[in-house]
């Protein structure tokens, strides 16, 4: 299928993730169309590839290069990334996706914000925006 609603950039180092990966992006997105684009040094499992929505590209760059390669073979019409450790809420992508063409206009982006306690327990909760669109 080509024309998809949007395009996810994954840059990895563990190919045994991404059915998992692609399983949560799947029910992040509800009702839209994806594709996941992977690239990285390994390569993933067959049943990754024989995904009809997956292109695999190897690259032994940095993970901003793979990033950046795999936007050249996107064909969404919106294009984000994930990384291998990324949590994605149920619908979380579908209701971004639906903001953006809704109350949104051409010359703004959602930007997912990280927060990783498990890195620093102490660390405060990024600051939300206020209630948006603003």
């Amino acid at each position: 299928m080509n024309g998809y609603d949007i395009s996810i950039i994954l840059p990895g180092l563990k190919p045994k993730t991404w059915l998992s990966i692609y399983s949560d992006l799947k029910k992040s997105v509800g009702s839209y169309t994806f594709e996941l684009v992977a690239v990285g040094p390994k390569s993933p499992p067959q049943e990754f590839l024989d995904l009809e929505n997956t292109i695999y590209i190897k690259d032994f760059g940095h993970p901003s290069r793979c990033t950046q390669r795999g936007t050249t073979v996107a064909s969404g019409k919106y294009v984000t990334h994930a990384l291998e450790d990324v949590e994605l809420p149920s619908s979380g992508l579908e209701n971004c996706i639906r903001l953006f063409e809704t109350r949104l206009n051409r010359n703004d982006g959602i930007c997912v914000r990280y927060y990783e306690p498990d890195i620093n327990p102490f660390a405060p909760r990024p600051p939300q925006p206020p209630e948006w669109p603003n």
